[in-house]
């Protein structure tokens, strides 16, 4: 079983929460005097803040090439995405996006996916190719998708809601979506990243925070692990890192086990109450 080390990540600034990685780089906020986004590299902490996100930036994905996405909330408690490059900042807003654009993952073409709230409140995926926006629907999703992440080949994985509000993983390869369920979980699934790997089939695993209205109740606990073999039609197979939520017991899987201590408690706060209501009406994510 392969070994892995954590090593804890706090910017000097304030409570630290890191959201993406690239070979050398590692982006996140932390809540101090406001919400930061920042960029980790070489043993050091540089802030990333939008001008325009008076209320408050945070960064969520990094590609190769040192490209960053996020969110950043104006005067208004607007959230608007952005894409970052050289210090120079580029606002996302979905046309059909009502108060809310999140920018969540980009590969080293540019491309980014993410979420954005319609006049319905109902949630949707995204995928910018830097001209234009594609709505992401997972037919199986009820008024609820979400784009978490997408690889240089083009994949792309997320969430979606069933009408009984389960959740569960998605890979849309550009054609058809697939699903993906831990056979062990007993609720809700969230794939946040793909990685192309040249193999038949791939493991996922890694550690992250359950979905908000699943919080480790009645004797639940929530971890990563090895919870599908996907290959997608015409692609090489990706590793997809997912969380889901399972009974309290060991994993089991045919082909590794794999253990993970519990996330701890959630650090990042806004620090006004404001915020914090305007931070919960939008699109969802894991470190909530």
């Amino acid at each position: 079983m392969p070994v892995y080390t954590y090593t804890t990540l706090d910017d000097p600034s304030g409570a630290t929460s890191a959201y993406g990685i690239n070979n050398t780089q590692i982006v996140g906020s932390y809540s101090g005097t406001g919400l930061h986004g920042f960029v980790y590299s070489g043993g050091i902490f540089t802030t990333l803040d939008d001008s325009l996100g008076t209320r408050g930036t945070a960064a969520f994905g990094i590609n190769g090439s040192g490209q960053v996405v996020g969110e950043y909330i104006d005067g208004s408690n607007n959230f608007h995405g952005f894409v970052e490059n050289a210090d120079n900042f580029t606002t996302l807003n979905e046309p059909q996006a009502v108060g809310e654009t999140v920018a969540y993952g980009i590969n080293d073409k540019g491309q980014i996916v993410g979420c954005y709230i319609d006049s319905t409140a109902a949630r949707h995926g995204f995928l910018y190719n830097g001209n234009s926006y594609t709505v992401l629907n997972d037919p199986s999703g009820v008024n609820f998708t979400i784009a978490r992440g997408i690889n240089n080949s083009g994949q792309i994985v997320g969430y979606y809601n069933e009408a009984n509000g389960k959740t569960n993983g998605f890979l849309y390869d550009g054609t058809a979506y697939t699903t993906i369920f831990d056979p062990l979980a007993v609720a809700n699934l969230i794939a946040f990243g793909t990685i192309p790997v040249v193999c038949r089939a791939a493991l996922a695993f890694g550690s992250s925070r359950p979905p908000p209205h699943r919080r480790g109740s009645g004797g639940t606990a929530h971890s990563m692990r090895a919870s599908a073999q996907v290959t997608a039609p015409g692609a090489i197979a990706s590793k997809i890192v997912a969380a889901s939520t399972k009974p309290n017991r060991q994993n089991k899987s045919t082909c590794s086990r794999i253990s993970v201590p519990l996330v701890q408690k959630r650090k990042l706060r806004l620090v006004n109450r404001k915020n914090r209501r305007a931070r919960l009406s939008h699109c969802p994510r894991h470190d909530r």
